[in-house]
Parts: C-alpha cells; structure tokens; sequence
C-alpha cells in the first residue's frame, strides 16, 4: 500500500521537527521555495587601511580596538575580533 500525502508529511514532520502546518505549506506550494540571504554592512570596511596598517605594526587585536575608538568607531571587539581572525 501507498503511503499518502499526509503520512509523507507527518514523515517529515518528524524528521524535521517542524510544525505540520509549515510542512502541509511547503508540500501543497507549486515550487520550491526561495531564500535570500541577509546583505549586512559591514561597519569595519571604512576603517581597513588603519586595520592593516596595525596589524603590520602587529599590535593585537585590543589595542586595534582601542585605536580604532579613538577614531570613532562603534563597534565591538568581538566584531574586530572576528575581523581580524578572517583577516580583512
């Protein structure tokens, strides 16, 4: 015997861990779905010169962060931080 439309979705349901309604939505739409990804500015990118020209100073990652306050940014070290780890 055939398995039918809803004990595929409950299938899903399960194996997913969603909600049956956000399932029953996906499977009753025509096409796949699509997904954007987020375009985020990035508020480290006016200061890139000043980040390499520290780095080949090879001051550390805090006091890149506390010169870069002195010359207004307002981020956090955990943004510079992570800059600095994927290398601008």
């Amino acid at each position: 015997m055939a398995a039918s439309k809803s004990d595929e979705g409950m299938s899903i349901v399960r194996k997913l861990k969603l909600c049956k309604n956000t399932v029953r939505k996906y499977l009753r739409s025509p096409e796949p779905s699509q997904f954007k990804a987020c375009q985020y500015k990035k508020i480290l990118n006016q200061y890139e010169d000043k980040v390499k020209e520290m780095l080949q100073k090879r001051y550390i990652g805090t006091r890149i962060y506390s010169e870069l306050l002195g010359i207004g940014y307002e981020g956090s070290l955990l943004t510079v931080g992570t800059c600095l780890v994927y290398s601008i």
